[in-house]
């Protein structure tokens, strides 16, 4: 039963990153303003800064994930520089 469950995550996940526009950053900036945690946490790693600064600027973010943005290794200085 675990491989099933395991199945549908990884199904799951998939699905997400399908669903990130590879070739246009207008599409990626939307998604980061309007997607949810897992979009964002995607996202916030683009190499695009515009995309990773709209992560940050979206309403829906909560303190708690920039606090885990700011950890990142991955995460640019430029948006460590826009933390709050």
């Amino acid at each position: 039963m675990p491989r099933s469950s395991r199945a549908g995550h990884v199904e799951k996940r998939d699905s997400t990153c399908r669903k990130l526009p590879s070739s246009m950053s207008k599409g990626r900036i939307a998604l980061a303003v309007r997607g949810g945690k897992e979009e964002r946490s995607i996202l916030i790693r683009d190499g695009t800064k515009l995309v990773a600064l709209a992560v940050l600027e979206s309403p829906k973010v909560s303190d708690g994930e920039v606090e885990g943005f700011a950890l990142q290794k991955t995460c640019s200085k430029l948006c460590c520089g826009k933390f709050p």
